[in-house]
């Protein structure tokens, strides 16, 4: 990253077909630990472009608007602390013409809801954005549920024109982390029943914390039907050692051994070991806790902190 930005930095001379490289490096820099880094290089760039432009009318580089969306996304970074340039970037864009693109808008419904205390912003955008798709709607719905204004996202679901896995997946793990199982199941049974849009491995994962927590061993075999049928216990091991360790959590530790000794021993990883060591434990089977943990041993599989 260092290098390239250096590179660009040493040509101010530069033109739109020159900055195919700006637009992936401000994108890293957006993600990075280091978001500050996309507006300090967008200002050094500006600031070598004025400087050797000075006697022409042109101001601004030609940026086009995905600089201003990664821009965006710099400033809704959790670690990012100046939200005021992200005020100033969207004043940016509106000045340039970006402001009616819905990408463009799409991220400073992010900015505003990132902000957490300017969820108006954010509605404003949302209600005057001439289009929206469904990311849009899935960056409102995941802002308010982050926030934990449950009773709105779940309001942008229901109206929804095309929910997505990700609207629902969202709003049932935001549920099941702040302890309310019942509202995560009952959206779950609503997905699976009624919306075209499956629940994937990451919805799966989701619900399940809420199934042990509501402690339901009829809902978690339920779950457990659902992904045998739709093929993901064969393919992903999270979703397999979730479930065992769903089983244990809802009191059935027979089911969850049961379900961990059908699982061919080549598929098991270290996970789901300790989480069968732990679910005997929880239960008080230190006997049987210790035979899983030799049996791991002699499969090849050292033991961790947490199996310690």
């Amino acid at each position: 990253l260092f290098t390239t930005s250096g590179l660009l930095l040493l040509h101010p001379k530069h033109n739109s077909d020159k900055l195919f490289l700006f637009n992936p490096l401000l994108r890293s820099y957006s993600l990075s630990e280091s978001p500050l880094r996309a507006y300090f290089l967008y200002d050094q760039l500006q600031q070598l472009h004025f400087f050797s432009h000075h006697h022409q009318t042109q101001r601004l580089p030609p940026f086009g608007s995905f600089t201003y969306l990664f821009l965006l996304k710099a400033t809704s970074n959790p670690q990012f602390p100046y939200l005021l340039l992200g005020i100033g970037i969207h004043g940016l864009t509106v000045k340039l013409g970006f402001g009616i693109q819905v990408h463009v808008q799409t991220a400073l419904v992010g900015l505003y809801l990132s902000a957490g205390n300017m969820t108006d912003a954010a509605y404003k955008v949302f209600d005057e954005m001439p289009e929206r798709n469904h990311v849009t709607w899935n960056v409102m719905i995941t802002g308010l549920t982050n926030l934990g204004e449950f009773k709105k996202a779940h309001s942008f679901l229901e109206n929804m024109p095309n929910r997505t896995v990700v609207s629902w997946t969202t709003l049932i793990d935001g549920y099941a982390r702040v302890n309310k199982p019942k509202e995560a199941i009952v959206l779950f049974s609503r997905m699976v029943a009624c919306d075209a849009i499956k629940p994937n491995e990451i919805t799966i994962l989701a619900i399940l914390p809420a199934v042990w927590s509501f402690g339901d061993q009829r809902m978690c075999d339920s779950v457990h039907g659902y992904v045998g049928k739709t093929g993901f216990v064969p393919c992903d091991i999270r979703v397999t050692n979730s479930l065992i360790d769903a089983y244990a959590k809802c009191g059935c530790i027979q089911s969850a051994l049961k379900f961990f000794l059908e699982i061919p021993n080549g598929r098991k990883n270290l996970v789901s070991w300790t989480t069968m060591i732990s679910a005997f434990a929880m239960h008080g089977m230190g006997k049987e806790a210790v035979s899983v943990f030799k049996d791991m041993e002699r499969f090849g599989l050292k033991p961790n902190r947490v199996t310690m």
